[in-house]
């Protein structure tokens, strides 16, 4: 239990780990016929592929992490991508799935989630700028459209995002954090 080794989930997690990793693999080949495989590096997906490895090692704190990063984060924003543009099964599965993982393990959740989501971000941003800036993937390369006047510079956005997932993650983070009851470990951060 210390440090979140093994988690609550017991053998469903193995069982959950699979149906992540069957979603990742089938939203992967769809967006690969699709001429659009670059888009797997969009941050919900990072987090995906990461709870669904952190459950096949028993790292229930991590599984937390990254499925709280979908909750606060990757949900709305694939909501609002939903609403605009359209999606998938494979997607809504992928969303739904690892945002619902916060259900078995919403005592689990670490200090240091804000700083896994703000982490996580920036490697999606990075990892967006290798790719077509035409796919605008993690919003790397231009500001979501309609959200900030036209010729915003972009840095207002990386600074909007960082502020809006910082925020967002650590809200709900502290929600289940004392939902859960007194702190656990060094400081509360374990």
């Amino acid at each position: 239990m210390a440090g979140g080794s093994t988690h609550e989930l017991g053998r469903w997690g193995v069982v959950w780990a699979g149906g992540l990793v069957l979603l990742l693999g089938w939203h992967t080949a769809h967006k690969l016929g699709s001429g659009l495989l670059p888009e797997m590096l969009w941050a919900c997906h990072l987090a995906s592929a990461f709870a669904a490895v952190a459950l096949l090692v028993g790292w229930s704190r991590g599984a937390a992490a990254a499925a709280v990063f979908h909750l606060a984060n990757g949900l709305p924003a694939w909501l609002v991508e939903v609403l605009t543009v359209g999606t998938t099964w494979t997607s809504v599965g992928l969303h739904l799935g690892t945002s619902a993982l916060i259900l078995p393990l919403w005592r689990s959740v670490p200090g240091w989630t804000p700083l896994f989501a703000l982490g996580l971000w920036s490697l999606g941003v990075m990892l967006g700028r290798l790719v077509d800036p035409g796919l605008n993937v993690n919003i790397a390369w231009r500001p979501y459209p309609g959200l900030l006047p036209h010729d915003s510079p972009l840095w207002w956005s990386h600074v909007g995002n960082i502020l809006l997932i910082g925020l967002c993650s650590g809200l709900v983070s502290v929600v289940l954090r004392r939902a859960a009851g007194p702190a656990r470990g060094l400081r509360g951060l374990a």
